[in-house]
């Protein structure tokens, strides 16, 4: 993931994104993104002060599969029954804006050719954490053109399908690669756009609500947002930064349901500070992405997605280390299809809720449909409303008792969360036998729908829809299936995720630890430091492929554009161009899976893992209709 991503309006057009938000370590995990509309905030407050205080961790902390099940058992043993439906209600929400108007562009990015690489609480205005200003005390030697210097090396474990040797770059700007000189510490400049002669002046915003959502105690262990942007920067820093240059942090909380706060920010940033980029881990959102790129023409690399029309609108500043969702879509109906779950002798249905990105998205399934030569048997709507569960629970009944008069036995769901729900609730009451599945049901990372099912099939934690979703195969973009410890691959963390994990202890593990005393050491996979070191680390290989005499903002794009073969551990590989400009693009196969036969995985100290995702499948390109 994956992972969120938020709508305010709810009148507005949702889009899609995602984030990881991850949870206490000794309970399950669930991980997740998503993004769609959210109620105002006055409906939110007038609600209840609970709503508000179930948000924080999921906006603040990360991991949607991992998440999904910890919130399950924590508010399923822990909570009064009004704060769980209220919960339920909330995730609904976040998840629900994962794929929306994920799919609102025009088909998915192109793949490019690449060549082979790796490069080795408060609120609105917080300030940089001690320990990542650029005047600390540094050590190490000047880093020259290429990968970052931070990164996990050239040698290790390898991922199938990509190689893990080094980022390459092909800047117009200067010498790109490993090996690129871009500069000495000597004799530089004041460029101008937050680039002095001894710092790069970058923005690292951060989804914080306040603290509301510390009433209920749900943080999870999943890394805090400033520990891990101090973590990830100060190893930069300390490595010798960029080219001779320092990153400046500026570490900013800020409100994600209040678009008008966001657009503020953004003007202050780009017009009045005149910084040089903007570092997001999955929270700078829908129309504020463009006030940044497309308006103020400033570079930003955000994972929070939508679709590739997008990033058009946002070219050449507006670069996403989270897949597109006409990706997604699209690579789903071509597995389905070599899986034979898909085909023109087969009888499926399509669900889509009543937003206007799930309609838009179902318009680009319905064109990836036609290319593989298919056409759903039926396609419904369920409405998608948190003040009206009903509707949408009466509607999925119906659904499902239509699908089973049309002998239809697949189904392809493009829903939010709790419409999800209805719909797998509706399908397990109307079982026959009970305990038999009654469809065959099309996951992908759309309104991370694979990461949702691991909370909806464990029954140790109360997932009642096990008959329904046990054991289903599904594609994925992201890491899933990790054990979030440094266990060989594919299991464990990769040089990059091992790279991530040391500088987080080092940095700032004795401070995660005493935030966090049942903290077992290891970072998640899909988690807040993971996602945060990634985008830094992307930033930081592209930055040093510019000479440090050229380093302007249209040279740093530039040196995105030919930034290929960027290792990661969410995802695998990062590559971009001129036209690709969602930097994953390669796939995995899991199968969700409850532990009952003890195939999981075990944690780093033996402990068991509770269900999983089994990876049937490694990294592969991604398919097209």
């Amino acid at each position: 993931m994956p992972w969120l991503s938020w709508r305010p309006d709810a009148s507005s057009a949702p889009v899609r994104r995602r984030r990881c938000w991850p949870t206490p370590r000794p309970g399950t995990h669930t991980s997740g993104r998503a993004r769609r509309p959210w109620p105002g905030r006055d409906a939110l407050a007038d609600r209840s002060p609970d709503v508000a205080v179930i948000i924080r961790p999921l906006v603040s902390s990360p991991a949607l599969s991992v998440r999904l099940r910890r919130w399950w058992r924590l508010f399923r043993e822990q909570q009064p029954r009004n704060v769980q439906v209220l919960a339920a209600l909330v995730v609904a929400l976040l998840v629900a804006d994962v794929a929306g108007v994920g799919v609102a562009g025009s088909g998915s990015s192109s793949t490019a050719k690449v060549s082979a690489g790796r490069p080795g609480a408060g609120g609105t205005g917080d300030t940089t954490p001690s320990g990542v200003a650029p005047g600390a005390s540094q050590a190490g030697t000047s880093g020259t053109g290429g990968a970052a210097s931070s990164g996990a090396g050239s040698s290790g474990a390898t991922r199938s399908g990509s190689t893990r040797t080094g980022a390459t770059t092909r800047s117009g700007g200067g010498s790109g690669g490993t090996s690129g000189t871009g500069g000495s510490a000597s004799g530089l400049a004041n460029l101008g756009h937050g680039v002095t002669a001894g710092t790069i002046k970058v923005v690292f915003p951060w989804p914080n609500l306040g603290p509301l959502g510390q009433a209920v105690g749900l943080y999870g262990t999943s890394e805090d947002d400033q520990l891990s942007i101090k973590a990830a920067v100060s190893a930069i820093n300390d490595a010798g930064g960029i080219n001779g240059r320092k990153i400046d942090p500026e570490i900013v909380g800020f409100n994600p349901l209040d678009e008008a706060s966001m657009r503020a920010l953004c003007i202050k940033w780009t017009q009045d500070q005149k910084v040089f980029a903007v570092v997001d881990a999955a929270a700078w959102h829908d129309d504020a992405q463009l006030c940044i790129t497309q308006e103020n023409h400033t570079p930003l690399i955000s994972t929070w997605t939508t679709v590739s029309d997008f990033t058009s609108r946002g070219n050449p500043n507006l670069w996403w280390t989270g897949v597109d969702a006409a990706t997604v879509l699209d690579n789903l109906v071509a597995f389905s299809v070599s899986r034979h779950t898909l085909s023109p002798s087969q009888k499926f249905g399509v669900v889509a809720a009543d937003r206007t990105g799930d309609i838009l998205a179902a318009k680009y399934l319905n064109k990836d449909l036609a290319n593989a030569g298919l056409k759903a048997t039926d396609t419904e709507s369920m409405h998608f409303d948190l003040a009206d569960s009903a509707t949408a629970q009466a509607q999925a009944r119906d659904i499902v008792t239509r699908f089973k008069l049309e002998g239809i036995n697949t189904i392809l769901p493009l829903l939010p969360y709790t419409d999800l729900v209805y719909l797998v609730q509706a399908a397990k009451e109307q079982e026959s036998p009970p305990g038999q599945a009654l469809f065959h049901w099309l996951l992908s990372d759309y309104e991370f729908g694979d990461e949702a099912a691991i909370g909806l099939i464990d029954p140790s934690v109360g997932g009642p829809y096990a008959s329904e979703l046990d054991n289903t195969v599904n594609p994925t973009f992201f890491d899933l299936g990790n054990c979030d410890c440094n266990k060989p691959l594919p299991q464990g963390y990769d040089p990059f995720g091992t790279k991530c994990w040391q500088d987080f202890k080092k940095y700032s593990g004795a401070a995660w630890a005493k935030q966090n005393p049942l903290w077992d050491g290891y970072i998640e996979t899909t988690g807040t430091a993971m996602i945060w070191c990634t985008d830094i680390q992307l930033f930081a290989a592209a930055a040093r492929a510019v000479p440090a005499s050229q380093l302007t903002q249209a040279n740093f794009d530039k040196a995105m554009m030919g930034l290929t073969h960027f290792a990661g551990q969410f995802a695998p590989d990062y590559s971009y161009s001129g036209t690709r400009r969602s930097g994953p693009h390669q796939f995995r196969v899991v199968q969700e899976h409850v532990n009952g036969d003890g195939k999981c995985p075990l944690h780093a100290d033996g402990g068991s893992a509770g269900d999983c995702w089994l990876i049937q499948q490694d990294w592969r390109e991604a398919l097209h209709t």
